[in-house]
Order: structure tokens, then sequence, then C-alpha cells
């Protein structure tokens, strides 16, 4: 099974800054996102979402 499509996740590595936890931060709330919109593959669009609410958090 294929968890992202693409550079989905060439985002969050940058957002992440590294750290371990707000990678994990980031594939939950990317999966999240992609469960909400009813999608079974991770995309850019998920993984931006993804990126916007862990920073917003922060």
């Amino acid at each position: 099974m294929t968890a992202r499509a693409g550079d989905a996740g060439c985002g969050g590595r940058a957002a992440s800054r590294g750290y371990p936890r707000a990678i994990n931060n980031l594939a939950i709330q990317s999966l999240l996102a992609t469960f909400i919109a009813d999608k079974t593959v991770v995309d850019e669009t998920a993984a931006r979402s993804a990126v916007n609410e862990v920073i917003a958090t922060e």
C-alpha cells in the first residue's frame, strides 16, 4: 500500500526541522486530512494541510 503520492511529503521535512516528534505529527495530520477528504492516497494538498495545522499549533 502506498502511503503517499509523488512528492507529497517533501514539505514535511522542512517544516519538521528534523525532529522525530514533528515528523510523526505531520504524518498523522497528513493521514487524517486524507481520510477526511475521503481519499486513499496522501497527496500534496493533504501534506500542505498537515504542515499548516502543525505549524499553527506550535
